[in-house]
């Protein structure tokens, strides 16, 4: 099976091409790295990302983190102040 990662805000199509894994917990990885990226990236630069989204965000990782091995292989998703953040079985 084939699994698709990416992220969007509500309402528009995501900003780049969502990224193919033929993994599920390699995809769940790569998700939870971008994310990462972003707190960050917001750490470093306030004006990116307040504390509170930070933090939101550093919790979206664990979660998708805290998939990993599971033995599930379910389409998941997070929202974080209006991004979505998903994987999707396709």
């Amino acid at each position: 099976m084939k699994y698709v990662a990416g992220y969007n805000m509500s309402g528009y199509l995501p900003d780049d091409e969502p990224v193919k894994f033929d993994d599920y917990n390699e995809a769940l990885e790569h998700l939870a790295a971008e994310i990462d990226r972003f707190a960050d990236l917001g750490e470093y630069s306030p004006i990116l990302a307040d504390e509170a989204e930070c933090k939101a965000l550093r919790l979206a990782a664990v979660y998708f983190r805290s998939l990993k091995g599971n033995g599930s292989d379910a389409d998941a998703s997070y929202w974080v102040f209006g991004w979505e953040y998903w994987i999707h079985c396709a």
